[in-house]
């Protein structure tokens, strides 16, 4: 059984539980399914379960500590992240501010039934927020012991180059990995070749799009808007083989919001 390290840390990890998609804990997998299905992939080596403050408004967090606790799991013997950024609906609840960052991680650990959080990612880049504050956030919570890595999903090369820099001047915690969709993205080749220079990972989610390129759910091979995008992209990164860093499962199939905003991007890219 392979497992890989998280980035630069001495983590090892196996293939990644993703909580989120359709079915997605809290909205049609509920606490005994999601007992049945942590304990089999536990079982199978998977010792990797992610989740976010924005799944299902913190239902999904809530249902998957549950049934990690139900099952007895021993702390020592898996790794748990979250993600930032998708609070609520006031302006506070959302975004990378210190204090959304602070407010949500706490949120987690009590929603989780964990003391801290192997891996904090920022959801999404918030350009209303300086990078500064954000890594320097990340970097007490890690002071703190509430966190032991943290990462971004789907900043840019960019942005991810500038808090690594700010991290380095300031003696704060650099990230470790970042997230990236492999669905239907051609930045990842010139994120990777950035971030392996700063000895940062990769984590790809959406591997096989939702299901698409595997055949298991749409026959978008049918579809000629979807089909030369997808052949590239299986072209180019190897959709069928295992990418360099490890992989979190694809969803079994595609919401209606998320489809029609990959259709969108698809459109205008």
């Amino acid at each position: 059984m392979e497992y890989r390290k998280l980035g630069k840390s001495g983590l090892k990890v196996r293939d990644c539980l993703w909580a989120h998609g359709s079915p997605s804990f809290g909205n049609q997998l509920h606490m005994s399914d999601a007992k049945k299905l942590l304990q089999s992939a536990y079982d199978k080596g998977i010792n990797f379960f992610d989740n976010a403050e924005g799944y299902e408004a913190g239902e999904s967090e809530k249902i998957m500590g549950g049934a990690i606790s139900a099952l007895g799991l021993s702390r020592d013997t898996y790794a748990v992240s979250s993600k930032v950024y998708w609070g609520g609906g006031k302006p506070t609840q959302m975004g990378l501010s210190a204090k959304h960052v602070r407010d949500a991680c706490d949120a987690a650990l009590i929603r989780l039934k964990v003391d801290y959080l192997d891996l904090f990612y920022c959801h999404r880049p918030d350009v209303d927020t300086p990078i500064e504050e954000t890594t320097r956030a990340m970097h007490n919570l890690v002071q703190q012991g509430k966190v032991m890595y943290w990462g971004s999903s789907e900043w840019s090369a960019q942005q991810i180059t500038e808090a690594h820099a700010i991290a380095r001047q300031e003696h704060l915690t650099p990230q470790v990995v970042f997230g990236e969709a492999l669905e239907f993205s051609l930045s990842l080749e010139s994120n990777s070749a950035r971030t392996q220079a700063l000895m940062i990972d990769y984590i790809v989610h959406h591997q096989k799009a939702n299901g698409k390129t595997s055949g298991k759910v749409f026959k978008w091979s049918n579809t000629s808007l979807f089909s030369d995008k997808i052949l590239i992209l299986q072209k180019k990164h190897a959709i069928k083989k295992s990418p360099p860093a490890f992989i979190i499962q694809d969803c079994i199939a595609l919401t209606w919001w998320s489809m029609v905003f990959r259709l969108v991007e698809l459109i205008f890219s």
